[in-house]
């Protein structure tokens, strides 16, 4: 049965018309999400990626997130949000030593120029000291230097 345009106009009406609501609620879906994302991902991954992709003085051929990616059997890098006026970002990996896994969580101060440092490194629960934390990053950034005290 062929309709008219004009019929299928008239139909479209009593319907309910076209839905311009519709339009702008989707419009507005996609701003919300978009706002989201810029807010609540971008930031995130943005400080992360400021340590990760960084190198230190000591080891400038080698970037953070790829000496970590070499020493850890597994790790998970998080941003932790603050109200302070430095940033902050957590790596917490498993490493084997001699066959029995260790949990160490490495703790990362960002300031406001963004240079970073190790804040505090925790084996197995127990926080290393600054002399043992300046090892600890030697090990797993030469994995010669160090071995001998882990």
């Amino acid at each position: 049965m062929a309709e008219s345009q004009s019929q299928k106009e008239s139909l479209l009406e009593m319907k309910g018309g076209p839905s311009t609501g519709g339009v702008f609620t989707a419009i507005g879906a996609f701003a919300v999400y978009a706002v989201m994302i810029f807010y609540l991902v971008i930031p995130t991954f943005g400080v992360i990626a400021q340590v990760e992709y960084c190198t230190l003085y000591e080891y400038p051929d080698v970037m953070v997130g790829e000496a970590f990616d070499e020493f850890f059997d597994s790790g998970k890098w998080k941003h932790q949000k603050s109200n302070s006026s430095f940033k902050m970002v957590d790596y917490t990996g498993v490493k084997t030593f001699d066959g029995e896994e260790h949990d160490i969580n490495i703790h990362i101060i960002l300031n406001n120029d963004d240079e970073f440092h190790f804040n505090r490194i925790i084996v197995d629960g127990e926080e290393l000291d600054d002399y043992d934390s300046q090892l600890f990053i030697e090990f797993v950034f030469d994995d010669s230097a160090g071995m001998e005290h882990w």
